[in-house]
């Protein structure tokens, strides 16, 4: 899975897009970004990465982000 295959499955499963933001850091949001330390899911509140999960693959970042946002 990449970024798009998520915004697609987040599309059709009505995944409201104020929650989430992938490839940028938007408060209050969980957050989808490559960084210099890999890719990161973590949700941004006060502007601070809180629980922050690096993985090695788009592919796994994807599929973990989009595990996290189901649970909610």
């Amino acid at each position: 899975m990449n970024k798009t295959e998520l915004l697609t499955v987040l599309t059709q499963n009505k995944i409201d897009p104020d929650y989430y933001s992938i490839g940028e850091e938007k408060n209050e949001s969980l957050c989808l970004v490559e960084d210099l330390s890999g890719w990161c899911v973590f949700y941004s509140e006060r502007g601070r990465r809180t629980e922050p999960k690096y993985y090695y693959t788009e592919c796994d970042a994807c599929k973990a982000f989009l595990s996290r946002i189901e649970k909610w």
